[in-house]
């Protein structure tokens, strides 16, 4: 054999069967049927605690708890107003600067172009002098040539 012989594989373990589950009891109409007996000692157990007072401190617990989230809620609401307030003056001042600046560079615009035009027309004058120059020093030159 080319193939060395394979291992034993371990014994198959036997599973077990599920167990049933306990039956289910239906509740009776009668609800004082399905209430355990209370063994406790009689003086705990004779105790009796108007539910009316446990309402009434649950309500205050409530209403104290209610006013200090209505307290943090409002401190809360304030301040991102407040910050709301600020970042709506800061846009708007930035706006004011931006707009300040573009009317900057509009007139430094009209300033650079009347400039410019003022340049131009300087330029054609003094190639028009210096045509006639050139055309008086030539006449110049040919009158005393001749």
């Amino acid at each position: 054999d080319i193939f060395p012989p394979l291992p034993a594989s371990p014994p198959i373990l036997p599973i077990p069967l599920p167990i049933a589950s306990p039956t289910l009891q239906l509740l009776s109409f009668d609800r004082r049927a399905d209430r355990p007996e209370v063994t406790l000692p009689p003086r705990k157990r004779d105790a009796w605690i108007d539910p009316r007072d446990i309402a009434e401190e649950e309500v205050l617990t409530n209403l104290e708890g209610v006013n200090t989230r209505v307290t943090e809620l409002a401190a809360v609401q304030e301040q991102d107003t407040q910050d709301i307030y600020g970042v709506m003056e800061d846009a708007q001042r930035r706006q004011t600067e931006i707009f300040q600046r573009v009317e900057a560079l509009v007139d430094d615009s009209q300033y650079h172009y009347e400039t410019g035009r003022l340049v131009d027309q300087k330029a054609r004058c003094s190639r028009k002098a210096w045509a006639h120059s050139i055309g008086l020093s030539s006449a110049v030159h040919f009158e005393l040539q001749g």
